[in-house]
């Protein structure tokens, strides 16, 4: 029976599908198991990836980007995802909610508390329309009423992603990053243009770990803590020579004591 390893596992995979769940101490160990590893963990395609998860903040949706769902296969073909693909009835009136509903399912990353909102409303508007409403469940005109239909589905998704409460700028449904093709998105060019992002990305930890809060946070606890302990140590050394002032001030009156019961003879 063959024996697999890790190394048996296609470059890609690991790229894009391993690499993308580990840390830098992940890379570092890892790149010291074997010389596979070591190109594989040392190269700049795991190391942009790495750098750019850093940088999400960075990264927004616009007009422009490409949505590919989170299917791998779909990023490395470049693929475009609908969000909201062509309506498939299913045997469903135009009016009724859940064509629109399962349409929105396809994408599988529409976030969850949006759908209702859309599909309510797409058939609200929907059942407005007459012509389109009462189509039921006849098939005969469906070519005519289901580019009317998907117009008004989109257009709902539209509004409800350029309203205030959203803060979007873009028509996307989606807002998951990861979706996207990478050079898509709005992003400062330096983010994707780098030689080395392996030199970038540690420069970069290097520069958080050097103003870290918690580290000065900690750093500033250990500096009260010193003063007073130093204060203390005074006060123990204040107390010690308290103490030994006392002590000789025993030891005289004994030394008094036994000098004058000797000369009394007691």
């Amino acid at each position: 029976m063959e024996v697999l390893t890790i190394e048996d596992i296609p470059y890609h995979t690991i790229v894009e599908c391993i690499a993308i769940h580990l840390d830098m101490r992940d890379f570092g160990a890892l790149s010291m198991m074997s010389k596979f590893l070591r190109d594989i963990f040392m190269s700049n395609d795991v190391w942009k990836r790495l750098y750019v998860q850093t940088n999400r903040d960075k990264f927004k949706i616009t007009d422009k980007s490409i949505h590919v769902g989170p299917g791998i296969s779909r990023h490395k073909s470049r693929t475009p995802a609908p969000e909201a693909p062509l309506l498939d009835r299913t045997g469903y009136p135009w009016g009724s909610a859940y064509p629109y509903h399962n349409s929105l399912h396809v994408c599988g990353c529409v976030p969850s508390p949006y759908i209702s909102y859309i599909v309510q409303e797409t058939a609200r508007r929907i059942r407005e329309k007459p012509e389109i409403a009462t189509s039921g469940y006849d098939y005969i005109d469906a070519a005519t009423t289901a580019p009317i239909a998907q117009g008004i589905f989109h257009s709902v998704i539209r509004r409800y992603n350029l309203s205030d409460h959203r803060h979007q700028t873009h028509t996307h449904l989606c807002t998951n990053i990861n979706h996207y093709l990478i050079d898509t998105l709005d992003a400062p060019s330096s983010v994707r243009n780098y030689k080395d992002f392996r030199k970038q990305t540690l420069s970069k930890f290097l520069t958080q770990t050097k103003h870290d809060s918690d580290t000065k946070k900690a750093a500033a606890r250990a500096r009260r803590k010193v003063k007073l302990l130093e204060k203390h140590q005074d006060y123990i050394r204040q107390l010690k020579k308290e103490i030994n002032s006392d002590y000789a001030t025993i030891r005289s009156n004994e030394k008094l004591s036994k000098s004058l019961s000797i000369s009394i003879g007691k």
